[in-house]
Formats: structure tokens, C-alpha cells, sequence
């Protein structure tokens, strides 16, 4: 539910890789298991292509959830929502996405999601679709080239999404932060406070404009219109990646051993590695595809080398009789993707790294330094992208977003809003290593036990006294 999603090819493509270790004992007897997780699409929170969707839970909570629940969530239909409505597919066929959100729910409870823990999380699922919802516009200044932005405030008419009704009325008006904060705060932005349990005041400033530090003072730079609505991305996928780790992190606490943790157990164990195949989305492709198909290539590798070079070159060291199977080598486009330090990854973070870089000047550095490689292609007609030759073929990807993507940074006023979340959840989710978190979990159930046994002992032993 968290990690599949509607694709324009599969209507249940897992977005995410993962390799599942299964422990055994040297009697065969399984010994729990641990999960690892790779490459979350995260992309897919703010934006879908034509004819696909967001994760399937979004459209579970919204489908499956009762009255009361949307109402303590704020929860409205999948076509009011920013981050579902775009892509134009709200349904599968043949889903019954009300007993899927019920499955899932009991799922939950078999893996030690306790009902609170389960309302959290749904609350946290709910802020990141309202954070879709908050919108923008130019302040007004003096200065005609002031390009700062304010949140979009709408007027909150008799019938207030705050009080659990679908009807309000809006009324857009340009304002300065501040006078948005003494008239009063955004509907959506109320909404997403109370959800996280964060000041609204602060998540305002927070998503309009950034604190730098220099020479001793902290200054306050307002957003750009492009830098206000990736702040507001950033929010969102930073939200779902974090609830994502926390939900990996609870099924492996269940999925283990008592005995062991994440990393202690000596034993024997089966490995499955399932990742994303191989992917081109024709006009589509983008960082995504160009990180999995990267991690395809590698497998590809690895298969050429153990599967045909090292074992013929055993055959030839043992004098046996073959007919020599010939295969593509592909090491000089994984030397294109990865060399250093003129490979596409290399170029890729220099320009990240560069002040004033744009994706319109990674791509003449991609085109200037691999124009004459033979796995490296300019399309032929102009626009903003390349090609590369893969094992499995050619494909073209986007460079659009290319730089925002491979940065995938949160903004640190950001972070500061959700660690000071007067809700502990929230807290954990962006503040603490899942390791440790989950190793304190394991000390706190022992003390906790501990403890118990020893009240239970003392009660039995007064029994007896």
C-alpha cells in the first residue's frame, strides 16, 4: 500500500527496491527475517504521468476511512486534492479500495500498530496531501521587482473545513507574511498545524521564506514563486520518506528474532534482491529511471561477469572442450555513467555543486564532454535531453528537474518546524537514526519486561509472606 502504485504499464509497480533477508537455523528452522529498502520514488508524492497515480494508501484512507475519521483527519475527496488530481486516473479496475484500506488496516494491527499509532500515522498521510493544496501567489511591494510570495488565503466563510464541513467560500487577496499572520492563517496551512501538531506561524514563515546566517545575524530571505512550491514539495516527499523508514523499521521489530538485531545474527540466511526492472517511459524518463536503469546496468555487469568471463575462463584453466559464448560488455557504459571524474553521475553532482548551475547548463556540460562516446546520444531534433545506449536499449531521458532531484535536500527551517512538533510521532519521524531508534525500542521492551517480571515477583512473594 505505501510503496506500490499505479503505473502507465503495471497497475501494481512496486516504486521502491528492497532486499529481504530471511535467517535460518542450522536445523532449517526459520530465525525471523529483516527488511532493507532502496530508492523510494518519492517524486510520485507531488507529481504523476497521464494515466498513473500516487501510492495506493492515499486513495485507500480516502476511500475506506468512516465519517468520524474523515472528519478528525480533514480528509476530502481524491478530485480535491493537488497531488491526485493531475494524472486524470482515480480508480482501478476491479479494486475494492474500501476493503483494501480495511486489509490493510488489519495488517497493521498483526505487525504491533496499535490503534493510536495507526490515527498518527493517517494524520501524517492526510498533512502531506493538504501540503499539495497550499498555494501562492506574487505579495504586494512597493518594488517592482520584488518577486517574494504569500500563502494564498482563503476566506473562511460559515461552513469552515475546520469544523469538519465540505463547504467554504474563498477570496483571494495578496498580503505581506505578516499581515497574513495578524488577519489570520490560511485554511490549509490551519489545517496541516493541527494535523502535525506544529505552530502555524511558524510553518508559514517556514514555507515562504529561508534563514541564513552571516557575519553573526540571521537574515531572512523570502521565496521565489519556483522556490516556495519546492519548499512545499520538499515538505511533503520529506514527510512520506520518513513515515516510509518509520513503517520498514516497525516491520522489522515484529519480523525479528528477540534475540537479534538489525545487524547481530550469526547464522545462516537467504538473501532476495527485488528492484525496480528495467524501465523506459518513452517522453517520460527522468531521474528516476535513469537511477534505476543505472542499477540494472550494474546487475547486468555483475550477471556477464559470473555467469559467462569468470566461468569460461575456468573451463579454459581445466582444458575443457566449449564453444566460446560470446556477450555485450557493457563496463564502457557503466564507465560513461559513473567514471570518474568526467561520468554522468560526476557532472551531474559538480552542477549541483555549482552557484548559478541550471539543468539547461548540465545538459551542454553532458552534451560538450560525451558528445564523441559511442553510448552517449544527442537527439536529433533540439530539446532537454540526452540519450544513452543501455544493455537492453536506448533511452531517452529528461534533464527537467534533473539537479532538484539528485539533490533531494530538506530545507533545515523545515526540519526545524517538525522536530518542534508538540507531537512525539512527528518528532521521531525527522529527527532520530532509525537504527538507534529501533535499538532503544529493543532496550525499552526489555527494561519494560524486566520490570514487570520483577512487580510480578515481588506481588507472588507478599502473596505467600
Amino acid at each position: 500500500a505505501f510503496g506500490n502504485a499505479k503505473t502507465a504499464h503495471n497497475n501494481n509497480s512496486s516504486r521502491f527496491g528492497k532486499f529481504i533477508q530471511v535467517n535460518y537455523k542450522e536445523n532449517g528452522m526459520v530465525h525471523g527475517a529483516v527488511v532493507q529498502k532502496y530508492l523510494l520514488e518519492k517524486s510520485r508524492i507531488c507529481s504523476q504521468g497521464r494515466n498513473e497515480r500516487n501510492y495506493h494508501v492515499f486513495y485507500y484512507l480516502l476511500v475506506g476511512a468512516s465519517d468520524v475519521e474523515k472528519q478528525q483527519l480533514h480528509l476530502r475527496g481524491i478530485q480535491d486534492y493537488h497531488y491526485l488530481s493531475r494524472s486524470g486516473c482515480y480508480v482501478l479496475d476491479n479494486v475494492d479500495e474500501k476493503y483494501e484500506f480495511s486489509r490493510l488496516k488489519q495488517s497493521m494491527e498483526m505487525v504491533g500498530f496499535t490503534t493510536e499509532k495507526q490515527r498518527r500515522l493517517f494524520a501524517v498521510l492526510s498533512a502531506v496531501l493538504l501540503l499539495g493544496n497550499v498555494e501562492f501567489q506574487p505579495r504586494k511591494s512597493a518594488y517592482h521587482h520584488d518577486e517574494a510570495v504569500a500563502v494564498r488565503n482563503p476566506e473562511v466563510g460559515s461552513e469552515s473545513p475546520c469544523a469538519g464541513n465540505k463547504g467554504f467560500r474563498l477570496r483571494y487577496y495578496s498580503a505581506t507574511v505578516q499581515d497574513i499572520l495578524r488577519i489570520s492563517v490560511p485554511i490549509v496551512v490551519a489545517l496541516i498545524s493541527e494535523l502535525l501538531r506544529v505552530k502555524q506561524e511558524t510553518l508559514l514563515a517556514a514555507l515562504t521564506a529561508k534563514r541564513a546566517r552571516a557575519s553573526g545575524e540571521t537574515l531572512v530571505i523570502n521565496y521565489r514563486l519556483p522556490e516556495a512550491i519546492a519548499a512545499r514539495d520538499a515538505m511533503a516527499k520529506c514527510l512520506y520518506g520518513a513515515l516510509f523508514d518509520w513503517i520498514v523499521l516497525q516491520v522489522n521489530h515484529a519480523l525479528l528474532s528477540k534475540k537479534d538485531t538489525l545487524r547481530d545474527h550469526q547464522g545462516h540466511s537467504i538473501g532476495v534482491l527485488d528492484i525496480f526492472g528495467f524501465e523506459d517511459f518513452g517522453l517520460c524518463n527522468s531521474f528516476e529511471q535513469f537511477c534505476i536503469n543505472y542499477a540494472n546496468e550494474h546487475l547486468q555487469y555483475y550477471f556477464n561477469q559470473h555467469v559467462f568471463k569468470y566461468e569460461q575462463e575456468e573451463y579454459r584453466k581445466e582444458g575443457i572442450r566449449w564453444t566460446n559464448i560470446d556477450f555485450m560488455d557493457n563496463t564502457q557504459c557503466l564507465h560513461l555513467i559513473e567514471g570518474k571524474p568526467s561520468g554522468l553521475l560526476c557532472l551531474l553532482d559538480d552542477q549541483c555543486n555549482f552557484p548559478g548551475a541550471t539543468n539547461e547548463t548540465l545538459l551542454q556540460k553532458f552534451n560538450s564532454v560525451h558528445k564523441e562516446n559511442n553510448f552517449y546520444e544527442i537527439p536529433q531534433r533540439r530539446e532537454a535531453a540526452f540519450i544513452v545506449r543501455h544493455y537492453a536499449g536506448k533511452v531517452k531521458y529528461q534533464v527537467t528537474e534533473m539537479r532538484e532531484k539528485n539533490l533531494d535536500l530538506m530545507r533545515q527551517d523545515i526540519v526545524g518546524v517538525l522536530k518542534n512538533s508538540s507531537m512525539a510521532f512527528v518528532r521521531e519521524l525527522v529527527g532520530a537514526d532509525p537504527v538507534a531508534v529501533f535499538r532503544w525500542a529493543i532496550v525499552r521492551a526489555f527494561f519494560r519486561g524486566y520490570f514487570a517480571f520483577h512487580e510480578a515477583g515481588r506481588r507472588q512473594r507478599l502473596g505467600r509472606g
